[in-house]
């Protein structure tokens, strides 16, 4: 005993010697198990606070390997002693360095029933009289939630009231804070309703205490408030949809409280945020989504600091900034007819506004919407979008040019062709743009003017010429920022000329060359864009442009390999498909180089790295037992863990963990290029068929939906490439090698179907498989085998894609499920569901997929199939629908009607009001125009619409679905002219 207590005296030293010798001795003492009885005594019994609370540290530190060689009566002894402690310790830091190491023994003894007096003693300090016991209460309720909730969840519902009372505690800060972190923990185990019921009782006297904070300028507290919120807004249980009227407005009330530090402003938009994202029909329901444009949109105009610069947009917490992000969630995920009217008519009061800052929140907010609007856009571009677009080009400050700019490029991005029709207007106010005086305006005009050139055709020659003159003088420009912009400008001019580009491409090769060989890493980009142009102007001008330059090129981006460069290599990726796209069969000698290069990529390790806000807590944490006693001394949180039972996973419990998101590019550049090689050399790949199929399984179970998608793409082109490495005798189904790669990849697109939760993911999982089952079947009758064990499954992903029950589909409904009550659904609601968009792309892909299995099975085998799908596909033909969901499903019905032939008899009396309709443009019938339409002459049609014809015709009409309604009724009077 006494040697211990010189060992807790020598701790306590400011002597780094001193303290070392006592480490060391201290570590021989703590293999004896009594060393934790020891410990007690000066915990209990130490001559001052320092010493207390020395002794408490180091048995939280021990207890957890010790624990279990106590005798009962030593366990039994330090529960009461740790409890006495607790309550009756004068000391604060004593008092809590004890709940520390209670918090500890009570993971190990609470489950297996050996402390009964701990949960009672709890109950009784949270509602004590002394502020300090009700805040231990609440810490150590926290520490036992996070470390043996599923144990304690049965005393959820008693707990729940002692958790409001102490949120609603009037005396003190402190038990409220407490209390909040206790509620945080119980986010984790909401599973039974009861549970949801329990936490959406909490979440007033949650909000409550963040406003009460917020007026005290306790903004940590505010934060962890908008933190927990946001958890519950994504979590699947509809925890805060009730209450998403007062979290919406406690939510716009901070974002927009200028006294406020930038980061909790922040954090209170990405509440607004992450719950248009995971509840947008609910705010929509509620008619809160006004109430958040109206909000956030005038916090564009709200400049960070005293300098009124663009930069601002760059600064992650500035108003404009947080402000344009939760517009933009809004926009993606509610549905657009609630969102374009408010920002429309916010942008057409404020564009003529005096202040300038109020002008840029006009065209930026238009801006924002623009992709998740862009069908609205698309029908109000001429009449109301282009001229405010338009008029902020011509602005007289900078910062509303730079923003129509971006609004042009957005424009350009997502609203086509519309947007590219109005290139007289636009591109010479681009143009001017680009001489700006203004460099954030210069630069976002090279934006916008590479987004709108890519989407041109011919209409770009006559701004060719003076274009390309000013993108080679700023080519030259030793400013790599202004370069890179340049290339990527002259790469969209080239796609959009084609072949008439080819006078510019010796000058824009040369410029290049010198590009290629930067080695310094602030001229990366530049060098990778470099490598991106030359693919791009040899697939617009042709091989024999690039022909003789290329080896150089093509020996640059190999030797950026041996720089340790992620984005060199992941644009070097892209340039080796581009070649390989435009040598075809002749990028096979370069196969042997490239190929092992993008397997390689594809296995990288991902990097984790600790965000910078967690690099000292990293540091303490493997710093050894003089800066974790440090630490501990200093007053930390409680911790649920010793050291000893977390030897070695320090990290696990960091946030700020993220994956390098270079690396993420780098593999999706690379499972892209393995398809790419397959697809243009195709019999040439066959030596490296075996090893891309493991390669890219293994990518498509990868944790990021980009390399995912890239995977799922290249399985096809692997497939096209087996069957003409190992080709099959004629009549004879495919080789037993190319069978191999087709099974690899119909499972990897089967189980995207069942189990993806990105939609382009299995969107592009039904393309492949539909294209890849019509190719077979073209290349040899025999191959109809094959589909015999698929058609069954892949039928059932097409019909879960209808009713929405793809795990895809589940995985934002689930995020909307409502409860019962004035929180459910009205049935005015309800019936407004049915007229919000569906993703077009999923449904068009999972549809498509129907005719090619037909085709696979045969009419006869089908037909009972698309009995039992036809009403589930009807559902979208109501006139409710958007003009896209009855599209899309009456062409459905008209690629399998081209497979069925006059397997289709039987549905023509069902079918005849749905083409009726359409063919009147979707309206109801009426006494005037249904005798325009007999029943005998569209029954005529839908037998004789078969064939090729037919189907071509659709197919090419399918591209602008977008603007109009195109139906299969349209295709069969169509044909009847024929």
């Amino acid at each position: 005993m006494d040697q211990l207590a010189a060992v807790l005296q020598q701790l306590l030293l400011a002597d780094n010697e001193s303290r070392k010798a006592a480490e060391a001795a201290f570590k021989q003492q703590s293999k004896d198990p009594a060393v934790l009885l020891a410990l007690l005594h000066f915990l209990k019994a130490g001559p001052a606070p320092d010493v207390r609370q020395l002794a408490a540290v180091l048995m939280r530190k021990k207890v957890a390997g010790l624990w279990a060689q106590q005798s009962a009566e030593a366990k039994a002894s330090i529960k009461s002693a740790l409890l006495e402690s607790i309550a009756l310790e004068p000391s604060p830091v004593v008092r809590r360095a004890s709940a520390d190491v209670a918090s500890v023994i009570a993971k190990h003894s609470v489950p297996n029933g050996e402390w009964p007096e701990l949960l009672p003693f709890l109950l009784q300090c949270s509602q004590g009289q002394q502020e300090d016991h009700r805040e231990l209460a609440f810490i150590l309720f926290a520490a036992l939630v996070e470390t043996i909730g599923d144990v304690l969840r049965p005393h959820f519902p008693a707990l729940h009231g002692i958790f409001v009372a102490g949120l609603r505690d009037q005396a003190s800060a402190r038990v409220r804070v407490a209390a909040l972190k206790a509620v945080a923990a119980l986010v984790e185990y909401l599973d039974s309703e009861q549970d949801v019921a329990l936490m959406r009782d909490l979440v007033a006297p949650m909000l409550d205490v963040g406003r009460f904070s917020a007026g005290s300028g306790d903004e940590a507290t505010v934060v962890r408030v908008c933190e927990i919120v946001t958890e519950l807004s994504e979590h699947p249980a509809p925890v805060i949809a009730p209450s998403l009227p007062a979290v919406v407005q406690f939510a716009l009330e901070l974002a927009s409280n200028t006294h406020l530090e930038p980061a909790t402003r922040f954090q209170a938009a990405q509440v607004v945020a992450w719950c248009a994202a995971w509840k947008a029909k609910w705010l929509a329901k509620q008619k809160l989504i006004p109430v958040i444009l109206a909000a956030m949109a005038p916090l564009l105009a709200e400049p960070c600091g005293a300098t009124d610069s663009e930069q601002d947009e760059e600064y992650e917490l500035s108003p404009m900034r947080f402000a344009a992000q939760a517009i933009d969630a809004v926009a993606m995920e509610a549905p657009r007819k609630h969102v374009f009217p408010p920002v429309l008519a916010f942008a057409r009061a404020h564009i003529t506004d005096p202040s300038h800052h109020m002008r840029y929140a006009a065209v930026m907010a238009m801006a924002v919407i623009t992709e998740g609007c862009c069908e609205a856009v698309r029908g109000r571009l001429e009449s109301d979008v282009l001229p405010l677009v338009v008029a902020g080009l011509g602005d007289a400050h900078p910062k509303v040019r730079g923003a129509a700019c971006f609004a042009v490029g957005q424009l350009a991005e997502f609203v086509q062709p519309e947007a590219s029709e109005h290139y007289k207007t636009i591109l010479p106010a681009v143009f001017a743009a680009l001489n700006d005086a203004d460099p954030v305006v210069r630069e976002k005009a090279y934006y916008a003017l590479a987004a709108f050139c890519e989407h041109m055709g011919d209409e770009i020659l006559e701004f060719l010429d003076p274009l390309m003159r000013q993108l080679m003088d700023a080519l030259r420009s030793p400013d790599r920022n202004l370069q890179e912009m340049c290339i990527s400008a002259i790469g969209s001019a080239a796609a959009a000329a084609g072949p008439k580009f080819a006078p510019y491409t010796d000058a824009v090769l040369a410029a290049l060359i010198p590009l290629v060989s930067l080695t310094a890493e602030a001229d990366v980009d530049v060098r990778a864009r470099s490598y991106e142009l030359v693919g791009i102007i040899g697939i617009a001008v042709g091989r024999q442009a690039v022909q003789a330059v290329l080896p150089g090129f093509m020996d640059a981006a190999l030797k950026g390999f041996q720089l340790d460069q992620s984005a060199l290599r992941e644009y070097a990726h892209s340039f080796f498909s581009d070649v390989a796209k435009f040598l075809e069969a002749d990028f096979a000698p370069f196969l042997p180089h490239v190929v092992p290069l993008a397997f390689s990529s594809c296995r990288l390790d991902d990097g984790i790295v600790v965000g910078p806000h967690d690099a000292d807590e990293a540091a303490d944490a493997e710093g050894g037992g003089r800066q974790q006693l440090a630490a501990a001394l200093a007053g930390g949180e409680i911790s649920s863990d010793s050291e000893d039972e977390e030897e070695g996973a320090t990290l696990r419990g960091l946030r700020g963990i993220s994956v390098r998101t270079a690396v993420l590019d780098e593999k999706a550049a690379a499972a892209q290029a393995i398809g790419a090689y397959a697809q243009y050399t195709k019999a040439a790949f066959g030596a490296y068929v075996q090893e891309a199929v493991s390669v890219l399984k293994d990518a498509a179970d990868y944790a990021h939906e980009d390399v995912r998608l890239q995977a799922t793409l290249s399985l096809q082109h692997l497939v096209t490439a087996a069957l003409q490495a190992f080709p099959s005798a004629p009549g004879q189904p495919i080789s037993a090698e190319a069978k191999h790669v087709f099974d690899a990849a119909m499972e990897v697109w089967m189980g995207a179907m069942r189990d993806e939760e990105e939609r382009a993911v299995v969107g592009q999982a039904f393309t492949c498989a539909a294209d890849t089952i019509k190719a077979l079947l073209a290349a040899d009758a025999a191959n109809h085998a094959l589909m015999t064990p698929y058609a069954e499954p892949l039928v059932a992903a097409v019909r879960a894609a209808l009713r929405d029950e793809l795990a895809c589909q589940r995985a934002a409904s689930d995020a909307e499920a409502g409860g019962e009550g004035a929180a459910g659904l009205t049935e005015a609601a309800e019936e407004e569901e049915e007229e919000e968009e569906h993703d077009e792309d999923l449904m068009d892909a999972a549809v498509d997929l129907l005719p090619a299995v037909a085709r696979a099975v045969g009419a006869a085998a089908f037909a009972p199939v698309f009995h039992s799908l036809l009403p589930d596909i009807l559902t979208f033909t109501k006139a409710s629908r958007p003009p896209n969901d009855r599209s899309m499903a009456v062409g459905c019905i008209a690629d399998v009607a081209g497979e069925m032939g006059e397997a289709m008899a039987p549905y023509v009396d069902t079918l005849l009001p749905v083409l009726a309709s359409e063919l009147r443009g979707g309206d109801p019938p009426t006494a005037a125009t249904q005798p325009l339409l007999p029943a005998n002459w569209l029954r005529w049609l839908a037998l004789a619409c078969t064939g090729t014809t037919r189907t071509c015709w659709w197919r090419c009409t399918r591209s602008s679905r977008r603007r109009r309604t195109t139906t299969c009724a349209t295709t069969l009077l169509v044909l009847s002219h024929a």
